[in-house]
């Protein structure tokens, strides 16, 4: 059996006179050209109804495709010595040799996604850190007139938390709007995969708790009347 693709020839029929034909099943919908183009009409036909100049033999096996391979060019020899050794290429390597590229692309693209991430993080944990550091004065202040040390860090994780849930509820936003142009690099994965964005959100709210909890804790641990001396 052999495809083609509706409404084009492909060789000499002759059976041309009859312009009917028996159906005989229906085949599921199949990319033919490549994994992005849409499944067109395609009529498979019997080989002596449509001889092909370069026949396709598909072989499925559950063995060593080495081996199978093997005996494919053997087959092909003993029937006629004349014809060139058959060119065999595995499943796995056609469909590694078409997604080369996306897969480069992809690959490229989760670099630079990684990189993105570890910067944010540490531009997170610095900014951050930074700015509960400055409050040390503050701090100081606070204690004098009676705060306690777990409600400064409660104090300090929740403004803290805000500032962060506000930036990446503005990322999530912008990353849904931009996935649509990393739809036809996917496979087997959607664009806006929820395990994915709620394990970046879970690491950047953590990095910040942690960026927030560590000066706030030390800074409370300080002496007031030396606190109320930091600039």
């Amino acid at each position: 059996m052999q495809g083609r693709t509706q409404g084009q020839p492909a060789g000499p029929n002759p059976q041309a006179a009859s312009p009917w034909s028996e159906i005989v099943g229906v085949a599921a919908d199949t990319r033919r050209l490549n994994l992005n183009a849409e499944a067109v009409p395609v009529i498979y036909v019997p080989y002596w109804q449509w001889p092909m100049q370069t026949p396709e033999l598909l072989v499925r096996t559950d063995e060593n495709a080495a081996g199978v391979a093997d005996t494919v060019r053997n087959e092909s020899k003993a029937l006629n010595r004349s014809l060139p050794a058959p060119a065999i290429q595995t499943m796995n390597d056609l469909l590694s040799d078409v997604v080369a590229e996306p897969r480069f692309h992809t690959m490229l693209l989760a670099s630079f996604g990684a990189v993105a991430l570890l910067l944010s993080a540490v531009g997170i944990y610095s900014v951050v850190s930074y700015v509960v550091t400055q409050r040390t004065h503050e701090f100081g202040i606070r204690m004098a007139l009676g705060a306690q040390p777990r409600h400064l860090l409660m104090l300090v994780i929740g403004q803290g938390l805000r500032q962060v849930l506000l930036g990446v509820g503005i990322g999530l936003a912008a990353a849904l709007a931009l996935t649509r142009w990393l739809r036809s690099l996917l496979y087997g994965v959607s664009a806006t995969d929820a395990p994915t964005f709620a394990a970046i959100t879970l690491l950047l709210i953590g990095v910040a708790l942690v960026a927030c909890y560590l000066p706030a804790r030390r800074a409370t641990k300080v002496d007031p009347m030396i606190a109320l001396r930091s600039e």
